[in-house]
């Protein structure tokens, strides 16, 4: 059977996939789209595609996190809009010929994959000389969170105009690898977010604290003026009373003791309170 729609014969070609995609994600998100073309920009697809196998399961894509460290795992729902990734797919099918599926990690379709009938039936019947496929980890902030699967039937080549192994891989590396920066960027963005309210509610706490601090801190400044009035108040006292009043010098001193040092512990309230309220402005800015 004749197979439908424009194919990739090329590693060159590949570029042209990139340009699509990315204008349609350009439509949603124009600083997303830019960031996965200066992300795919760089990328030697073809040396990469050559050297890696054709279902090795691996992606290039945040090739420092090994499986080990890989313990837990994301759902890709979670994180990306369904149906935005089903239009992608379905552009990626459009563009290069070849059929993809999104599978989390159950192994449960997250998309439909367009004329992947043929296709999944030998891929899961294990007749994958048959096939010309791949199959590529989504990777989501150092965790597995599901996998592209996908490629061509060969049977629908005629006259070996199939694309070849290495074009098929290349072609999942780029999907998956476009999917990962997509998925990666809203994940982030979405943890920045959270990151963001969750400061701001501690930092609403602070400075609640911090403001009854001062409003207590009020209080014991008043208790130092009265206690100053009352050591005043002593000291006349003895004054009058002349040696009778001795007690009453001793009074005046200790309580002007008190009133000084209550005094003192007030002032340096009002300075910590102003440390503390000029580092919460800091980490606002």
């Amino acid at each position: 059977m004749e197979q439908e729609g424009p194919t990739i014969n090329s590693l060159g070609e590949i570029n042209y996939m990139v340009s699509v995609l990315v204008k349609h994600i350009r439509a949603t998100d124009r600083k997303l789209a830019q960031w996965i073309q200066n992300g795919t920009k760089n990328e030697d697809t073809a040396s990469k595609a050559a050297t890696g196998s054709a279902v090795s399961g691996k992606t290039s894509y945040m090739d420092t996190v090994s499986k080990d460290e890989s313990t837990e795992n994301l759902d890709i729902r979670q994180i990306l809009d369904i149906k935005e990734l089903q239009r992608i797919q379905d552009l990626f099918l459009t563009v290069t010929g070849m059929t993809a599926a999104v599978v989390d990690m159950k192994g449960k379709y997250i998309t439909r994959g367009n004329s992947f009938t043929s296709f999944y039936s030998r891929y899961t019947n294990g007749k994958h000389n048959e096939l010309r496929e791949f199959t590529q980890d989504l990777t989501v902030g150092g965790f597995r969170a599901g996998t592209v699967i996908g490629g061509i039937v060969l049977g629908d080549y005629p006259d070996d105009s199939a694309p070849s192994q290495e074009v098929v891989s290349a072609g999942g590396q780029l999907l998956a690898e476009m999917l990962n920066l997509w998925a990666n960027a809203l994940y982030y963005r979405k943890s920045n977010a959270d990151s963001v309210e969750a400061f701001a509610k501690e930092e609403k706490k602070v400075r609640d604290a911090v403001g009854q601090i001062k409003y207590k801190a009020k209080g014991l400044e008043q208790t130092a003026t009265m206690e100053k009035m009352l050591s005043l108040n002593a000291a006349i006292e003895a004054g009058r009373a002349g040696k009778a009043g001795v007690g009453f010098g001793v009074v005046a001193d200790e309580i002007g003791r008190m009133a000084n040092e209550s005094a003192a512990v007030y002032q340096e309230i009002q300075e910590l309170v102003k440390q503390v309220e000029e580092s919460m402005e800091r980490l606002g800015e």
